[in-house]
């Protein structure tokens, strides 16, 4: 997915609650002689914290003034404080980013493990300074929120025409992106774990493929947002 379209979806959309973009990538983190391999860094636009309801422990998530000449790049982290910040307060001190200074401005409440896999190894930077500076493979997809659950399949098929529409695709004509609702991700969750989603949130992920538009995964059901 690219900015512009991004931005396309974001001043046409009616739908949504909240359209929102993020990156990954892995990289080294570093402070002073501390170092940690293979973290996952988080290129996002500020919203995405009200689209994947990730609370603060610590300081505050980005905001837009996040989005900042290099001097003032900010960082939400997690996870980092027994080994980069032992025994002091990390909000305003900086750590490096594949060579990128980034001052910490919050700490994330703890997400957990997955099959004995952390979530919590993980930095937040604004998705623009991801792509500007920190100049990881560029992956992004697209997070849309509905307005509530009743609207989330009505949401979903407005996402989906407007992307095609900008793509210029001819009717009949595969979709080239791909599409998951927070409904697929949950019953898929619950399949693998047999778990039950106590929560329910309407959230869209849009992200780049070239499969068949029948290959896209949409299950009615309530659950919460389930991405690792």
């Amino acid at each position: 997915m690219s900015k512009e379209e991004f931005d396309f979806l974001r001043a046409n959309a009616r739908l949504c609650r909240e359209i929102g973009m993020e990156a990954f990538g892995g990289a080294t983190v570093k402070r002073g002689n501390q170092t940690s391999e293979g973290v996952e860094v988080d290129g996002v636009t500020p919203n995405m914290a009200a689209i994947k309801q990730r609370p603060d422990r610590l300081g505050r998530y980005l905001s837009e003034s996040g989005h900042r000449p290099p001097s003032e790049r900010c960082v939400h982290w997690q996870r980092f404080e027994e080994k980069f910040f032992p025994n002091v307060d990390p909000v305003g001190k900086t750590l490096d980013v594949r060579g990128v200074p980034f001052e910490v401005i919050g700490v994330a409440k703890p997400r957990g493990s997955v099959f004995g896999q952390s979530r919590d190894e993980f930095v937040v930077i604004p998705v623009t300074t991801y792509f500007q500076n920190v100049q990881l493979p560029p992956r992004p997809r697209l997070q849309c929120a509905g307005s509530g659950r009743a609207h989330l399949e009505q949401a979903q098929d407005e996402i989906r025409s407007l992307l095609r529409a900008y793509r210029h695709l001819r009717p009949g004509q595969d979709d080239n992106f791909g599409m998951m609702s927070s409904d697929s991700l949950v019953n898929l969750w619950i399949a693998i774990t047999g778990a039950i989603a106590a929560t329910a949130v309407a959230v869209v992920s849009v992200f780049h493929g070239g499969g068949r538009s029948g290959d896209h995964e949409h299950h009615a059901g309530s659950g919460h947002r389930a991405h690792a």
